[in-house]
């Protein structure tokens, strides 16, 4: 829920009002890169600033420029840590869901 900090001029539904396709294709495509080219934390950690980077403060001010996106009282360097964050918290809950799933079958394989 952004709180009215900004809005979409264009829905893909009326359902689903402020999901849009950048929401659906840059930030997933670019997070799943990212994740499948950077195994290491610390290259990861880079490429994830990168990506911030060019969301944050290249993307949402052309998105602007077009009238795609209008901010009220949101600035682009508040989505800059968000964006950082939001990656580091879905690497972490796919390295748990990894871990949860390697040893629900290591112990499938005991029981055989």
């Amino acid at each position: 829920m952004n709180s009215g900090a900004w809005a979409y001029s264009y829905q893909l539904t009326q359902l689903n009002r402020g999901l849009n396709p950048y929401n659906f294709s840059f930030v997933p495509v670019a997070y799943m890169i990212a994740y499948y080219y950077f195994p290491k934390w610390k290259h990861f950690i880079l490429a994830n600033v990168g990506i911030a980077i060019l969301a944050a403060f290249i993307t949402e001010p052309i998105l602007t420029k077009m009238e795609i996106y209008k901010t009220f009282y949101w600035k682009s360097i508040y989505s800059f840590p968000i964006y950082i964050l939001l990656h580091i918290i879905f690497r972490f809950l796919m390295y748990y869901i990894l871990e949860k799933n390697k040893s629900k079958n290591a112990s499938q394989k005991g029981k055989r």
